[in-house]
């Protein structure tokens, strides 16, 4: 420890004694404490637009480096993403649920370094899907499938609201059920129209969902193809305006066998082929195989080509 002192001085005349008052200066590593200051509450929500965090610290001599950490990570300024450190003061703008965690500061002198102890910061937050990929089921007309909605909220204490997108516009629904982070919903097509993409949003006390929860409803063995285990053989047709791609191939879910056909602009240049399949189904209308990721060799016009096997 780097100390600084005065020795003491005891004087003695003939004439009187007196004792001069020992001053002694020690150096000590800061003493840091954290907290809110009083403008914040500790469980903030996704409704306040800011909080602040101060750090409060004693040490002798003064500091020369202080520091913010978020789960044991260094805090840096990041005025975009609403990240302000200013002298003893963290200030979050736009407070989210990512914001949710441990904070301390930290401070260091010539004698040493001083840690807070970690403040647990709450935030609530309106409920989000915990996967933003859309579910999807395949059933016939008269099958039931128990869809379900899983969310994540603060607080956890979830109501549902349900829709269906089908060709015959948009539906509400009622017939839900929920539990803590899920709701969940019986649901039969019943006809050919009731196909579609189911909708949930989920509310709390701090607000409604945002963006939707998404469930594909379609018929069974008909599921669109997005990512492609084994690829069979397909041909090329050419009509007056477009090439059609005829693929077979089976599905990673269930490897029931679909013939799915994809139109595309002719070239302009014969030169423009060979193409690589991705670069056709992005050129294609409405192909459900548009995120495949799979690859072909050469091609004729009405010939069989093959495309190699791929796992996405």
């Amino acid at each position: 420890m780097n100390v600084e002192s005065w020795v003491s001085a005891h004087v003695l005349t003939s004439s009187f004694h007196s004792d001069l008052m020992i001053t002694k200066r020690i150096g000590v590593a800061p003493i840091v404490n954290i907290s809110l200051i009083p403008s914040s509450s500790h469980q903030e929500s996704e409704k306040a637009v800011t909080f602040f965090l101060e750090c409060s610290i004693w040490a002798n001599p003064w500091i020369f480096e202080i520091a913010w950490q978020f789960e044991d990570r260094p805090i840096v300024d990041n005025l975009l993403a609403g990240i302000i450190i200013s002298n003893q003061t963290l200030i979050i703008q736009n407070v989210k649920k990512d914001h949710r965690g441990r904070y301390r500061c930290h401070a260091a002198n010539i004698v040493g370094h001083g840690y807070s102890k970690r403040l647990h910061l709450l935030v609530q937050f309106t409920p989000v899907c915990k996967s933003r990929e859309p579910k999807t089921y395949g059933i016939s007309v008269s099958e039931t499938v128990n869809a379900t909605c899983e969310v994540e909220a603060d607080p956890q204490e979830v109501s549902y609201r349900w829709s269906l997108d089908s060709p015959l516009g948009t539906l509400v629904l009622s017939n839900w059920s929920s539990a803590p982070h899920r709701g969940s919903l019986n649901y039969s097509p019943l006809t050919g129209n009731g196909y579609g993409t189911l909708l949930c949003w989920g509310r709390n006390s701090v607000g409604t969902q945002k963006e939707p929860c998404l469930v594909n409803i379609v018929l069974a063995g008909e599921e669109s193809i997005k990512c492609l285990k084994n690829c069979f053989p397909f041909m090329v047709l050419s009509t007056s305006q477009y090439w059609v791609l005829k693929l077979n191939a089976k599905s990673m879910k269930n490897w029931m066998k679909t013939t799915i056909n994809c139109p595309f602009p002719l070239p302009k240049s014969k030169t423009m082929y060979p193409l690589p399949i991705n670069k056709m189904l992005e050129m294609a209308d409405g192909c459900a195989l548009k995120d495949c990721c799979i690859d072909f060799t050469a091609f004729n016009p009405g010939k069989a080509v093959g495309i190699n096997e791929t796992r996405c």
